[in-house]
């Protein structure tokens, strides 16, 4: 569960990569491989948090190396076809990018539900509050406002076994990775500086309303073209942001995701 990389599929096909989402968890991505062409193996890639690195870079470019090196050593010498959400969209265009520069082919590019800019109201949230108060929340777990300015680690990490969410069954050191990397991967969208991918883009965006769910607009989307060459679609997909893994909202949009990575 810990490996840079997991193997969610195996195939003899050209491989689909997942990019770590801000858990940094590659397979939470497991339900699209159901939406996956049959001979296509499927890799996820995880947050060097998991690995158990606690000291990780914040430049945008040295995440998408490492990964792209991960990449070429996992499937050297195939075709690429990636996929990420929210976070993981981020940098899965700019791998994507990283990945035609050095000279592969890259056909098919999926961004799940993927912000361009962090919200004004989370960069002003997190100056405010501790990293394991920012980390919780962003996880869609509650924090008491008293608490905002003194959760720690070790409280935070029991916070989230107390849950009746997937990660309350996590071993202490993981659930620390998921904390410390969600912190992690918002500090790197704050500074990220995004390549330009000459191919196609699907973006799937999760429209649906739920209260207190925030919902990226279709201008928010329209942030991603300039760093797009070919042709950006949209679609859209009755779910909140938290949902876009959950099985039966990738069944909604499989069909398309199925298409795209049949290119």
């Amino acid at each position: 569960m810990t490996a840079p990389v997991l193997t969610l599929r195996r195939g003899e096909g050209d491989p689909v990569f997942c990019l770590p989402p801000g858990t940094g968890l590659g397979w939470q991505y497991t339900q699209l491989t159901r939406h996956i062409p049959g001979d296509a193996p499927v890799h996820a890639i995880q947050s060097p948090y998991l690995t158990g690195e606690r000291e990780v870079s914040t430049d945008l470019g040295e995440l998408v190396r490492r990964y792209a090196d991960l990449i070429e050593a996992t499937a050297p010498g195939r075709d690429y076809r990636l996929v990420g959400w929210s976070f993981g969209g981020n940098v899965a265009i700019a791998v994507a990018a990283e990945l035609r520069v050095r000279g592969h082919r890259v056909p098919a590019v999926v961004m799940l539900d993927s912000a361009a800019e962090v919200p004004r109201e989370y960069l002003e949230r997190a100056a405010l509050i501790t990293p394991a108060a920012a980390a919780l929340l962003s996880l869609g777990i509650a924090v008491p406002p008293a608490e905002f300015d003194s959760l720690s680690i070790t409280d935070a990490t029991a916070r989230v076994r107390a849950t009746e969410t997937f990660m309350s069954t996590f071993d202490v050191d993981t659930i620390e990775a998921v904390i410390y990397g969600s912190a992690w991967s918002l500090e790197v969208m704050t500074h990220a500086k995004y390549p330009v991918f000459d191919g196609d883009v699907l973006f799937v965006r999760a429209a649906g309303a739920e209260a207190g769910a925030q919902v990226l607009s279709a201008e928010a989307v329209r942030q991603w073209e300039p760093f797009v060459g070919g042709e950006l679609r949209v679609i859209e997909v009755e779910a909140v942001h938290v949902q876009m893994l959950d099985r039966t909202v990738v069944d909604a949009y499989g069909p398309e995701l199925e298409r795209e990575l049949n290119r």
